[in-house]
């Protein structure tokens, strides 16, 4: 706080600003003119453009003239041993007939080819479809067989085991009336063969 005080004791106050001097930027220079040519001139320029194209496209055409005027020779000669006679001509043209006669033969072969082996793969595919088809209710028939089979052997071990059980009773209740009967019969003590009359 004291250090604040003391540079404000150290500063200098500011002008008013009305004292101040405003600094102006320097004024602008005038923006140039171009004056318009007249039609006559803007017509005459026009004309030398068209003209000078004109010329430059001569020059152009004299200079492929020259060249082809200087290699004349070798022109004519190319062409000489380019022409071919009629009869070569003829020949070629039927070499290319047969050509394509037998481009056209070997096409429709082809095309043949191609439907015998799509009719052969259609065919194939149907019959491998008809086999798995059998062979998938082959499949489903020969599991049910095995199930009912299975259900089958189950109920016929619970039969026996019944029929176990059951013959055990019997067994059970045989013994235990042998055992009452002779029980009785010592009880008892009848005389043989008075069995029948005792009520």
């Amino acid at each position: 706080m004291i250090k604040v005080e003391k540079e404000k004791q150290f500063e200098v106050p500011a002008p008013p600003r009305y004292l101040q001097k405003v600094v102006r930027p320097p004024p602008r220079p005038p923006t140039p003119s171009v004056d318009t040519p007249s039609e006559e001139d803007e017509k005459r320029e026009l004309a030398v453009i068209f003209l000078q194209q004109l010329l430059r496209g001569r020059a152009i055409q004299n200079m492929m003239q020259e060249g082809k005027e200087k290699r004349m020779e070798l022109i004519d000669e190319l062409r000489s041993t380019e022409a071919l006679k009629p009869e070569e001509e003829r020949m070629i043209k039927e070499a290319k007939k047969s050509a394509r006669a037998v481009q056209r033969k070997q096409r429709m072969m082809h095309h043949k080819e191609n439907l015998a082996n799509e009719m052969l793969e259609g065919m194939a595919g149907k019959n491998v479809g008809q086999l798995a088809d059998f062979l998938s209710k082959e499949l489903v028939r020969l599991q049910e067989e095995q199930r009912i089979h299975a259900f089958a052997l189950l109920a016929e071990r619970k039969r026996r085991m019944r029929e176990a059980e059951e013959s055990g009773k019997r067994q059970v209740e045989e013994r235990r009336r042998l055992e009452e009967d002779e029980i009785w019969e010592t009880n008892v003590q009848l005389p043989p063969g008075n069995h029948g009359d005792i009520p």
